[in-house]
């Protein structure tokens, strides 16, 4: 069934720069799922802040979600497995360990 909370845009917080973002894509991670679409302020507000990710892991992260490539480099690889794996995207964690 169709969740009307994955179906409009959300704002991502992240190093005080705001991003609008298609739920859907959030969606694929489960913990970012449950917020937008439970009684979380984050679902009340359409607004994810995002305190523990750089920009650079966040764009990275974006480009996943969106094109299904990860650009990952020696920089941003640790920090986008620890936040693959605190957010659950298996498929970016199994990347990142890849490239370490």
């Amino acid at each position: 069934s169709r969740n009307p909370a994955l179906l409009d845009a959300v704002t991502v917080v992240v190093g005080g720069t705001e991003h609008r973002v298609n739920a859907l894509l959030l969606a694929q991670s489960q913990p970012l799922r449950t917020m937008l679409s439970s009684g979380l302020d984050e679902a009340r507000d359409r607004r994810i802040i995002l305190p523990d990710v750089s920009t650079r892991c966040w764009e990275a992260l974006s480009e996943y979600l969106s094109c299904g490539s990860l650009p990952i480099d020696g920089e941003t690889a640790v920090e986008i497995l620890q936040v693959a794996l605190m957010y659950d995207i298996p498929a970016v964690a199994s990347a990142a360990e890849e490239f370490l």
